[in-house]
Formats: structure tokens, sequence, C-alpha cells
């Protein structure tokens, strides 16, 4: 078998493949064999037919399943004997088959990428300060304050600066129809866009109709609204007022879980230091990983990349869904949003393999009690049987990715255990 090997970009490989003729006659052979002892030609026994009868019944389904065999087991010999690392699945292409002639063809694969591995114990990082502050303890209380105002209606009136609109709306291009919503709320400050939006509110009165024409300048952030210009259609329905509760006894027992103010401060306390700590520790992993980041450059599999942009998109629209995104408005932000997210991607994937291969240099590995034990960790999670969660991560193919998890996070522990931590910041 003759193989030869091109190096393309973005850590892929150009395989061609050559084998011989003898090697596939004889697959072909044993393939026709087997096809014969099970055929029903009519006039003849099953398994009796001649092999020249064989072949002019079952030519095309012979050749298929040859080049199945062939194909799939050269690619795993020339893997091995060019002593390649894919990644993924292979693309097949140029494929050349005839009886008694050498079968070729080609195959695009992506493979671990190769790089040296720089130091990664040491690093200096600088540990945020977990000493809770007064402001801290303020800043908590206001977001709670704010967490329980309550908006009022309030009679109509002009609008003003400070007041939450609840409206109707309508958008038009060109005269056409193209988004409506119902029962928006606006807050009115000089923060609400676009700006022609706000001069039309200020001052306006409930249930009048007004119409507004907005051209977005071209290097306006929604590059799909950039240069275009709209028209809407709002209707203010209600003015409301925003209260906010005073910080005493009666909004610690209005939360129903303390019976006075001091008590929530104690609670507050308490979950400030423990997030405080959460983040001081997920900025250090970040340090470590902007510098591993910084220190290693080499090329990664674009495949890769693009079903990380595709997951992280996903879990961006699930988020902006339950914070009451609609899918439609979403589904058309879609581009845009992977656009967005591709240079996250391109971290995750290159960081990826940076702490695979860290875990190999450490000679770091998943033991069945480790991940019996996050198996476990998943199951009381979700209040779910173990074996019933080992089943279902099985069944999808998953349990590879809870041990990459595992790994991931025993070297996170390492790299933060062996970091040189710097004076708070």
């Amino acid at each position: 078998m003759k193989v030869k090997v091109e190096n393309l970009k973005d850590s892929q490989k150009h395989i061609k493949i050559e084998v011989e003729p003898e090697r596939v006659n004889s697959v072909l052979d044993k393939v026709y064999s087997g096809i014969q002892k099970k055929a029903n030609i009519p006039g003849y026994r099953q398994g009796k037919a001649p092999r020249d009868l064989i072949e002019n019944h079952y030519d095309k389904t012979a050749n298929d399943e040859t080049l199945n065999r062939l194909i799939w087991d050269a690619y795993r010999e020339a893997v091995i004997q060019q002593n390649l690392d894919p990644v993924g699945y292979p693309a097949v292409d140029d494929v050349n088959f005839s009886k008694g002639n050498p079968l070729t063809f080609a195959v695009k694969v992506d493979v671990r990428p190769e790089f040296k591995l720089k130091g990664y114990k040491g690093i200096r990082v600088k540990k945020k300060s977990v000493d809770l502050t007064e402001e801290d303890m303020k800043k908590g209380l206001e977001q709670l304050q704010e967490s329980m105002a309550q908006y009022n209606n309030i009679d109509p009136r002009p609008i003003a600066k400070g007041d939450y609109v609840v409206c109707d709306y309508e958008c038009f291009s060109d005269g056409k129809l193209i988004d409506k919503n119902e029962n928006l709320w606006l807050y009115i400050s000089e923060q609400l866009q676009p700006k022609e939006l706000l001069e039309a509110l200020s001052g306006a009165e409930v249930n009048v109709i007004k119409e507004v024409e907005v051209t977005y300048p071209k290097d306006y952030q929604y590059k799909e609204l950039a240069g275009k210009k709209r028209s809407y259609k709002v209707t203010p329905k209600q003015i409301k007022q925003k209260i906010l509760p005073e910080i005493n006894d009666d909004l610690a027992k209005d939360t129903g879980q303390f019976k006075d103010l001091e008590e929530l401060k104690v609670k507050l306390r308490e979950n400030i230091t423990t997030t405080k700590k959460l983040e001081s520790e997920r900025d250090i992993e970040n340090q470590i990983f902007s510098f591993l980041l910084k220190s290693h450059s080499f090329e990664i599999p674009v495949s890769m990349v693009e079903r990380q942009v595709a997951q992280l998109a996903e879990e961006a629209k699930r988020k902006l869904l339950h914070q009451g995104y609609k899918k439609e408005d979403l589904d058309k932000e879609g581009a845009r949003l992977k656009e967005g997210l591709k240079n996250k991607a391109e971290d995750n994937v290159r960081l990826f393999f940076i702490i695979e291969r860290i875990a190999k240099q450490e000679g770091i590995e998943v033991a069945d009690k480790e991940l019996d034990e996050r198996v476990e960790k998943i199951a009381t999670g979700t209040k779910e049987d173990a074996v019933e969660v080992r089943k279902r991560l099985e069944e999808k193919g998953l349990i590879d990715s809870l041990k990459e998890q595992i790994i991931h996070d025993k070297i996170v522990e390492l790299l933060v255990r062996e970091a040189k931590k710097g004076e708070s910041k």
C-alpha cells in the first residue's frame, strides 16, 4: 500500500492512498463468496448459482461493500503507518476503483496539532481580595431592594424621564410590517435607543400613537440595521413608577426567610463572602488560562472550532430565551451571534489541547472510582438514580466527555496549586 501525506493549514492532513490490485481482488472475491452463499437466482438453489451470474446480478452491491471495507481498513493502516493522530471523522474523495486495478482515494482529516509544551508550573497570578467591605454590603442590600421593587400604575400624564412605560410597537421597512410586540416595557432614560424614540416618547400621552423614523448609522452595532431606515409606531398604554422598599426589618420579613434586618445581614455576609471566594478562584483560573493561551500559539482544527461555536451559540440562545428574548429574533441574529463567539471558541479549543498535553505530561488519568463519584454527583444534583444516569450517559456517548471534564478539573487544580500567587488586588 502506498501512502502520501500532505500538510494543509489549520492542523489538517491530505492523505493519498493506493491499494494494490491483488488486495483489491482478494477482498472482492471474499465479498462475492459471501453474497454467493445467500443469493437467490431463479433456476438455481440458494448458494449454487455460478459466479458469473452472481457478478451480473450483484455487481454494485459487491463493489460498494468492497470499497467500504478497503477504504476504512486502508485509512486506519495509513494513520498508524504515518503516526498520525486524527480528531473527528475523515472526508473521503477522489475514489478510483475498477476490477483488476489499484484502488486510489484521498482523505482529508483533522489531526491533533503539533506544538511544544511550554512552562505551565509556577505561573504568576494576582489574587483578588476576599475581604468583605461595607461597600459590598451596601451593594448587596441595594440589589435585594431592587429585586423587591414594585411598579405601580400612575394616573395618565405626559411621560417623563424615569418612568417605566408599557407599550405596543410595530416596526416597518419600506412600508412593510416586519416586527411587532405587545406590552413591551421601556425605561425612559438617556440610555434608551434609538434616541429618536426617547425624543418621541418624552412628553407623550397614553394611548396616543407616536410615529418615529430612524436611519441607523453605517457603523451601528447591529449589522442587520446598520445604514438601514426603519419606521416605528409606538402606542404607550401605561405609565408605571418604580417604588423601592425601605431597607429595614419589614424588607427582611417580606423575603419570607428572616425575622429582622440583622438576621438578613448575617446571611448576606455569608453569601457575599462565598461569592467573592468563588470569583477569586475563577479569576486565578482565568489568569492561568490567559497565560497558557498567550504562551502557546499553534493552528487548530477548523471543524472543532465550528462545533465549539455552534455549542456556545446554543448555550447563549438558551440563556437569552430564558431572559425573555423571542426565538425568531435570536434566529435572525444567529450569524452575528456566532461571529461574536468565534474568538472564544478558538481559545476553548486551543486550551483543550494544551490541557490534554499537560495531562499526558503529568500522567494524569481518570480512575473508575473518580468516574463513579462524578456520576453520583450528577445524580444527586438531578435527583436521579446513579445507575440510570450512567446508562443515559453511555447511550449518548458522553462518558468520554465526562472523563475529559474530570481531567480538566484535575489539571486546573494542579495549575492553581503550583501557581505563584501575588498580593491581593
